[in-house]
C-alpha cells in the first residue's frame, strides 16, 4: 500500500506591505452548508414575513407585531451572516504605539485602536469548534469575543481572526509579538 504524502497547507492570512506599514489581512472564513442553506432559507423567512406584513395590515394583532420584531432579526442574522462569508474579512495592523483591528462587511465597517502599552497576556486560543456554531458565527454579532489570538487589555479579554485555525493563530501572535513593545507579551 503506498502511502500519501500530506502537503503542508498554507495559511489563509496575508501580510501586506503597504509603504511603511504592514498589516495581516485575513479573510472570513466559507462554510458551504451554510452559504448554500441560509439563502434558501433567507428566502422563505422573507415570504414568511410578507405575508405576516400583509395579515398585519389586514387585522392589526400585537402578537403579530411582536412576531415581526423578532422576524427581522432574524432576516438581519442570515442576512449578515452570508454577507461576512461572501465578502467579509478581519485586518490587523501595529502603527504609531496603536494594535489596530478592524472586521469589514457590506455595509459594516468597524475599526479599533488598542494601546499597545495597556496589551498583555498576548496568546493564540483556540477558538470556537464546528458544534460551538463557529460555521454561523460572524464577527458583526460577536467582535472581539471570538478567534485564536487573544490578549488581556485592562480588565477585558479581546479576541481576533476569528476565521483562522489555532495552529496559524499560533504563527500570527508570533508576528505580532515581533512588532509589539515586550511588556503586551507578558
Amino acid at each position: 500500500m503506498a502511502i500519501k504524502q500530506v502537503a503542508v497547507p498554507d495559511g489563509r492570512a496575508r501580510i501586506i506591505h503597504t509603504g511603511l506599514t504592514e498589516e495581516i489581512v485575513i479573510p472570513a472564513r466559507r462554510n458551504w452548508f451554510a452559504l448554500s442553506f441560509l439563502p434558501i432559507w433567507l428566502a422563505l423567512w422573507s415570504l414568511g414575513g410578507i405575508v405576516a406584513v400583509y395579515a398585519l395590515f389586514t387585522e392589526f394583532q400585537l402578537f403579530l407585531l411582536v412576531w415581526l420584531c423578532g422576524w427581522a432579526l432574524g432576516w438581519l442574522y442570515a442576512a449578515s451572516t452570508i454577507a461576512w462569508q461572501l465578502f467579509g474579512g478581519e485586518t490587523i495592523r501595529v502603527e504609531a504605539g496603536k494594535l489596530i483591528h478592524s472586521c469589514r462587511a457590506p455595509l459594516w465597517n468597524r475599526e479599533l485602536a488598542y494601546d499597545v502599552a495597556q496589551i498583555r497576556g498576548l496568546s493564540p486560543d483556540r477558538g470556537p469548534s464546528f458544534f460551538e456554531g463557529a460555521q454561523f458565527q460572524t464577527p458583526l454579532l460577536t467582535y472581539g469575543r471570538i478567534g485564536v489570538i487573544k490578549f488581556h487589555y485592562g480588565a477585558k479579554t479581546i479576541h481576533m481572526a476569528s476565521s483562522l485555525d489555532e495552529a496559524e493563530g499560533r504563527q500570527l501572535v508570533d508576528w505580532l509579538a515581533a512588532r509589539l513593545p515586550l511588556s503586551a507579551g507578558q
